[in-house]
């Protein structure tokens, strides 16, 4: 029987428009009515996922977010945060001054703010996204830009993601340059341009081992949903692990199912057959 829904934003709830379709939301509004628990599990920053959870009506239903890949847990109703853990101040700094010898692009969010080098600001246009890279992580998070002469001095406390990105192939072919320094971290994609960087055991799975049971719940009451490879350990802990059909491969085949893609509503599918 499922108790508690856990879903990824980004391919996964949200449209290829980062928007919600009316299907989906709906359907989820009525598994809250229904006494389910909701909680939107992300990359983004928590300030970012803020007009999800007022479309989904996660307040009135006790929703939570997890956000930066599950550095931060944040209560819907009452926007405490119930768990956190940050990258150091220190090594922040360090990872910000290492992947600066890339041509990769830096970022940190603090708040509703995005920090970046004003040397990055308009340097790399993607077609595959219709802008630039920077613009593209302000627009689809609601963020506000703020562009500063030297990153690494403008951060001045414990940063919970570092935000990596780039261009695709680039990536692919340096993404273990970027993080060898840095063991004590975990790095991972969160899309074909973006690289992020989190704490050790910092993930989505260890998060919601944390949370679920003080909300009187276990793994085996979780269906989770995704489509990213920061998805994938929230997928394997779940008692029920459900990939969408635009998920890669290697997210597919840890997954115990596959629904339909996000722009066709794969979660609301899973549950009109399973609740």
């Amino acid at each position: 029987m499922i108790k508690i829904i856990a879903t990824d934003i980004d391919g996964t709830l949200a449209n290829s428009e980062s928007k919600l379709n009316p299907r989906t939301r709906d359907r989820l509004i009525e598994a809250q009515k229904q006494g389910i628990k909701l909680v939107i599990a992300s990359g983004r920053p928590a300030f970012s996922m803020q007009r999800y959870v007022d479309e989904l009506e996660m307040a009135k239903y006790g929703g939570l977010i997890v956000s930066f890949n599950g550095a931060q847990i944040n209560d819907c109703s009452t926007g405490e945060t119930l768990y956190q853990k940050a990258i150091s101040l220190d090594e922040t700094r360090q990872v910000i001054e290492h992947v600066q010898n890339y041509d990769v692009i830096p970022t940190v969010t603090i708040g509703k703010y995005m920090y970046v080098n004003k040397d990055n600001v308009n340097r790399i246009y993607m077609k595959s996204l219709g802008m630039d890279i920077v613009d593209y992580e302000v627009v689809t998070g609601d963020l506000v830009q703020k562009a500063v002469d030297d990153l690494p001095e403008s951060i001045t406390q414990p940063v919970n993601k570092i935000l990596v990105a780039g261009v695709p192939s680039y990536l692919q072919e340096h993404y273990k340059e970027l993080s060898a320094p840095f063991s004590d971290l975990n790095a991972v994609f969160t899309a074909d341009h973006y690289y992020e960087f989190n704490r050790k055991n910092v993930d989505k799975a260890t998060a919601l081992e944390y949370i679920l049971p003080k909300l009187g719940y276990s793994k085996d009451d979780l269906v989770a949903f995704g489509d990213g490879q920061n998805d994938m350990t929230m997928l394997q802990y779940a008692s029920t692990g459900v990939a969408m059909e635009n998920a890669s491969d290697e997210v597919k085949n840890i997954s115990d199912q596959v629904t339909l893609t996000n722009d066709k509503d794969g979660i609301a599918e899973f549950l009109d057959n399973n609740l």
